[in-house]
């Protein structure tokens, strides 16, 4: 498996996020902002891109990307806190927060 991008702007969340997935066996990057997520996708390819649509950050960078690139937009897993998720991503696998573990790596191995 390719590694897994993590956007988290939060970085106690992301810290958990990435340990979480680390104990898994599950290499992954990690960014804190839209723009520091397309650097890494310019330069890696991922498995899966978990994004945080709650984040603070404008993610309009990816969902933009996600528009051109369909290829893109079925890497990404969702993480919101039950509210409304950007149109294009909408129909994307969806971890409400709180989760755990187990939880957000169900996606991560269909």
């Amino acid at each position: 498996m390719l590694p897994v991008l993590v956007l988290e702007a939060d970085l106690d969340l992301r810290s958990v996020i990435v340990d979480a997935l680390h104990r898994a066996h599950v290499s992954c990057d990690a960014a804190a902002t839209a723009a520091g997520a397309m650097l890494k996708i310019r330069e890696s390819d991922y498995s899966y891109i978990v994004v945080d649509v709650d984040s603070a950050d404008d993610f309009r960078p990816l969902v933009d990307a996600c528009r051109i690139d369909p290829a893109l937009l079925a890497k990404v897993v969702v993480i919101s806190d039950g509210g409304e998720t950007p149109g294009i991503m909408a129909e994307q696998p969806q971890l409400v927060k709180p989760f755990d573990a187990k939880q957000l790596l169900a996606p991560l191995t269909e």
